[in-house]
């Protein structure tokens, strides 16, 4: 059996923009991204992967800036191109403070999945077996995303993250329009800039939450959330 090529990264603009004059004709997209967020509290983008229902591409932010991705960030918020992802809310916190972007409309399959009645926060690889038959690696956690090069390893299964998504969102879809809930799904799977503009207040907070801070620690907490930001 011919063994499969590895996914190679994208990290030249000129491959960005003919990729995206691929997508401009596509009704559906799959899209997703690896984050690294350990030990900082805004999540820093490693990869980013886009799909049609033919062929992926792995492209690589920590060498692409906003400018050499703006083809694709035009793609994102094209309202003829529905976007599908699983999850979205860390996907949409991930871009919207990359690039002060958010993707729109979207397809969020971990929303149509609860609203259609399959499962509350159901995971992609559940989910695709169970509509699809298809099976895929399980998810990965610690992963230094950040790190160059990428094993194969990785490579094959960010590319997995997205091969089958399409195709999902298709299934999706149908099951929403037979139980008429499809606009109800949309909404639901949109995300909103105020989502993640979020007050230093809040942002101390959620920091110092299992910290076990006294006054004074909380104080400064937030004193330096207000330097930060």
């Amino acid at each position: 059996m011919k063994q499969k090529p590895i996914p190679k990264l994208i990290t030249e603009a000129s491959q960005v923009r003919e990729i995206c004059e691929q997508l401009k004709n596509q009704s559906m997209i799959a899209l997703d991204t690896e984050f690294i967020r350990e030990t900082t509290f805004f999540p820093k983008i490693a990869l980013i992967q886009v799909a049609t229902d033919k062929e992926v591409w792995l492209l690589d932010p920590t060498v692409l800036s906003k400018e050499d991705l703006q083809p694709l960030l035009e793609i994102w918020i094209e309202p003829k191109i529905l976007k599908v992802l699983h999850a979205s809310f860390a996907d949409q916190e991930c871009l919207y403070w990359a690039y002060g972007c958010i993707v729109t409309p979207v397809l969020d399959t971990s929303v149509a999945a609860a609203l259609c009645g399959i499962g509350d926060n159901i995971g992609l690889q559940k989910l695709l077996k169970d509509e699809l038959d298809v099976s895929i690696p399980e998810g990965r956690s610690r992963v230094k995303w950040l790190n160059r090069p990428l094993t194969p390893e990785l490579l094959f299964y960010a590319e997995e993250d997205v091969l089958h998504l399409v195709e999902l969102g298709r299934s999706m879809r149908k099951r929403c329009e037979k139980l008429n809930r499809w606009d109800w799904v949309l909404e639901e799977s949109q995300s909103h800039k105020d989502q993640f503009d979020i007050s230093p207040e809040t942002m101390a907070m959620k920091m110092g939450k299992n910290a076990h801070l006294d006054q004074v620690g909380k104080s400064v907490l937030l004193e330096l959330v207000h330097w930060r930001e």
